[in-house]
């Protein structure tokens, strides 16, 4: 979808992506010659750009000195142990999204972009911002653009990259959690429910960018 489309017919834009998104998921094989197949998948931009993201940055990991692999070839393997279930780290895939001010605002249907795929609606592109200033540990006032985006639920343990499953933590409260020093769920997207080994719990809520001081 090019970016005129968007700009020029933002709402037929948006309902043609609802659509898609609803109906035209898929995964498809084909035979190959010479003993090989290809796998193809139809997915969501923002989740395609999440999973070849994870995919590349396990495949460059996996690569030693003496791995003779190609990076393709490398995240070819890394794709089969996935979906075989081969466990890997928890490391956390960000999908980086630009959009102006307006847009990000609501106050403007110009389209935004996203990272590794190119132009997408508006709506889209306000789903995956940013819901807090700060990281989501209680009492951090690290910026959220300094942070890493971390999944609520892992992505090895089958955590999806959605709005309801991630949000900013800085790097110091990020191995806090992943220590297991701390558990955290997110019963409603950007409210965060944080429980310390000795069974105290803390709550943190969205502050949104728009809240202004009078």
């Amino acid at each position: 979808m090019t970016r005129s489309v968007l700009a020029v017919d933002p709402d037929g834009a948006d309902r043609r992506r609802r659509r898609r998104r609803e109906r035209d998921r898929h995964v498809r094989t084909r035979a190959l010659e010479d003993g090989m197949g290809e796998l193809s998948a139809v997915l969501p931009a923002d989740r395609m750009v999440a999973v070849y993201r994870r995919i590349d940055a396990l495949a460059r990991d996996a690569g030693g000195a003496d791995d003779g692999r190609s990076i393709g070839e490398r995240r070819a393997d890394v794709l089969v142990d996935l979906v075989m279930g081969k466990r890997y780290g928890t490391t956390d895939t960000e999908v980086s999204v630009v959009m102006s001010l307006p847009t990000f605002m609501g106050l403007s249907t110009a389209p935004g972009e996203l990272e590794g795929y190119g132009p997408i609606p508006a709506e889209l592109a306000r789903f995956a911002c940013a819901r807090v200033r700060t990281c989501v540990f209680p009492g951090c006032s690290r910026p959220a653009r300094d942070c890493d985006l971390d999944h609520t639920k892992p992505y090895a343990d089958g955590g999806e990259t959605r709005v309801d499953n991630t949000d900013p933590l800085c790097r110091h409260h990020h191995r806090l959690k992943h220590a297991g020093s701390w558990t955290l769920s997110q019963p409603v997207p950007g409210h965060h429910v944080w429980t310390s080994q000795t069974g105290y719990q803390f709550v943190t809520e969205p502050q949104p960018y728009l809240d202004e001081q009078v």
